[in-house]
């Protein structure tokens, strides 16, 4: 169980793991990890108020001594967190729109043009294409060439006008084919099995390049020695999965580039139909979010291969990112200006604790208000670097938490609002026992989603195919259905996309 606890009070053994903060803004390593060092305890009182520990992998916090109550601090904070609670909570199920300082409030909101099932096919074709493009990009900018802005507004068109249509289909593969469940089968921590699992990464290459080698010259091939690499690779992966797939994902940093972007690419969209912003502007947030990390592949490899943990000097040359990104969008022609302010401001924070210009509240502007809060989401949810992301419920908790402080509040509130806590793609377990896969929001209602019924309270699969809209469906006792909590990405050898791709 994970405890919110003032970090005065933190003992040496207790684990960490949650902080409140993204995980991307601090020194730490890895996401979760045994507090064993004064450095680590100093480290965590400079940056943190608070942390969230895990009672199941460390020791709980010793009440005080006669009296039951945790300290004062401890208490404090904890009370902080069950009022913000409350205040989610109401704020989720309002479905009003707070006009203050958000763009275009008498424009009248999106209506879904389609059902779901009309779009998903035309949208996997349109993430097929964005992903193309990107890579394509990606590629002549390692090249030196310039952006072909004529192509990546052509693809960010075609993506405003299908969440136009139905934002679900987009927002779902995106989410469906970016996240994955990083999950240790024997209990190896991945700090553990990392340095191995680079080691033997590093062989594996070799043994390969050797053979490729061998191949080329007409000689045979030295099957004992790609037999033991490989043995070793499978030792790794039963140990723990997360220590190669993590390395995988690290050497190929224009993949993740490209996952990242995209997906983000497609929140920014869903995010400005939900704040019924124009089709133009739409197309023009695409265009920066889309692009928002092309400076990454100006950095040099070990620094990508290093995306947490960095020093003082590698973390400054992390930031340079921002800086490349802009230039190279200024470099190629017909990129709009609010789309270059959406690269450049995206790492700003609304009390000036961002960069590259330490902006603070007005002075950053719109786009890149949207950009940081969408950058922020994805890589607090989407599990591309961590063994596991924080639900998309927690991270909008923490999100909410961080308003006025690192994003501008009334957008914050509106981007919970629109993503709500069930995602499309989401496997749930229901009040009754069974297992579903969201497959539709309800923008309306967002706790009451439609769900495709997968397992029976006993486990057993449908003999038939349903769909449950929550907000009118009964079981056959006539209970109404609830979402009882979100399952871990393949529990019960669920795969969402097999329940997507039927529609």
């Amino acid at each position: 169980m994970k405890k919110r606890v003032d970090v005065r009070d933190l003992q040496f053994g207790m684990y960490v793991a949650e902080l409140d903060r993204p995980w991307l803004e601090t020194p730490f390593l890895f996401q979760g990890f045994e507090l064993r060092t004064p450095e680590e305890m100093n480290e965590l009182k400079q940056h943190c108020q608070y942390v969230y520990i895990d009672t199941e992998q460390g020791p709980d916090l010793p009440t005080l001594k006669g009296k039951g109550e945790l300290p004062p601090r401890t208490r404090v904070v904890r009370a902080e967190e069950e009022r913000l609670k409350r205040e989610f909570k109401v704020l989720l199920e309002s479905p009003v729109k707070k006009h203050g300082k958000l763009p275009q409030p008498e424009r009248p909101l999106y209506q879904d043009q389609v059902v779901l099932e009309e779009e998903i096919e035309q949208a996997t074709e349109i993430e097929t294409k964005a992903r193309e493009v990107l890579s394509d990009t990606i590629d002549d900018v390692r090249k030196g060439k310039p952006i072909d802005a004529a192509r990546a507004k052509k693809v960010v068109g075609d993506m405003v006008e299908s969440v136009v249509r139905n934002p679900d289909a987009l927002v779902g593969l995106s989410r469906i084919k970016y996240e994955g469940g990083f999950i240790s089968d024997q209990g190896v921590p991945i700090e553990e099995e990392l340095g191995r699992a680079r080691q033997i990464e590093s062989k594996a290459r070799n043994v390969i390049d050797g053979t490729l080698d061998q191949a080329r010259r007409g000689e045979k091939i030295d099957a004992k020695t790609a037999t033991d690499v490989v043995g070793e690779m499978v030792g790794s992966v039963d140990r723990n999965p997360d220590g190669l797939v993590v390395l995988s994902h690290l050497k190929d940093s224009g993949r993740y580039t490209a996952l990242h972007s995209i997906r983000t690419c497609i929140l920014t969209l869903s995010f400005g139909r939900h704040l019924a912003l124009s089709k133009d502007q739409m197309l023009i947030l695409g265009l920066g979010a889309l692009l928002h990390d092309i400076g990454m592949v100006k950095l040099p490899e070990h620094i990508l291969e290093k995306p947490v943990g960095l020093t003082q000097p590698e973390f400054a040359l992390m930031k340079s990112h921002v800086r490349h990104g802009v230039d190279i969008l200024k470099s190629s022609k017909d990129f709009p200006p609010e789309a270059i302010q959406l690269v450049e401001q995206h790492h700003e924070r609304h009390d000036g604790s961002g960069y590259p210009k330490k902006l603070n509240g007005d002075a950053i502007g719109m786009s890149g208000a949207i950009g940081a809060i969408v950058d922020v989401y994805d890589a607090i949810t989407s599990q591309r670097i961590y063994r596991a992301g924080i639900s998309p419920e927690d991270a909008l908790k923490r999100m909410y938490e961080w308003r006025h402080k690192d994003f501008q509040a009334d957008l914050v509130e509106e981007f919970i609002k629109c993503m709500g806590i069930f995602p499309i793609g989401s496997l749930v377990e229901l009040n009754t026992g069974g297992i579903g896969v969201v497959i539709t929001i309800n923008r309306a209602r967002r706790l009451k989603p439609k769900v495709a019924l997968v397992l029976q309270a006993n486990k057993e699969p449908y003999a038939k195919r349903i769909i449950a809209d929550l907000a009118e469906h009964r079981d056959r006792m006539g209970r109404e259905l609830r979402i009882r909590r979100v399952l871990p990405a393949g529990a019960y050898g669920i795969n969402p996309v097999d329940h997507i791709a039927r529609l």
